[in-house]
């Protein structure tokens, strides 16, 4: 069955973390991430996610190198403009945009309409 909703946009980041950039590191950056969610009232979700490898020949493309993932979920575009230009997103940014190798940031909103396993698109 179909459900209509609101629907909520993403906020989405690929990284790839600067080779000698320590387990331990990241792991710093990760728990001051997070914590945008205690600074940054727009913000209602985060998850970080580490990528999987990949059996070789199994995806034509590959990854890329990207090791990282991090996804938000905001309500509105407006709230994503609020983070982006939060002094504490800001301030993340200037003590570690110098580990990252390369980033890819993507904002998408979520479909309105959601299809259940058990629905028909026709």
């Amino acid at each position: 069955m179909e459900k209509a909703n609101k629907g909520v946009v993403k906020h989405l980041v690929i990284m790839k973390f600067k080779d000698g950039i320590s387990d331990d590191q990241i792991e710093q950056m990760n728990k001051e991430y997070a914590n945008l969610l205690n600074l940054v009232p727009s913000m209602k979700t985060l998850q970080l996610g580490k990528v999987v490898e990949m059996s070789p020949g199994n995806y034509k493309h590959g990854n890329g190198g990207y090791t990282h993932i991090f996804e938000s979920t905001f309500e509105s575009m407006e709230g994503v403009a609020e983070y982006t230009f939060h002094p504490a997103h800001l301030h993340l940014g200037h003590l570690y945009s110098h580990t990252f190798d390369k980033v890819l940031v993507f904002d998408y909103i979520i479909p309105i309409t959601t299809i259940s396993p058990n629905s028909s698109t026709s």
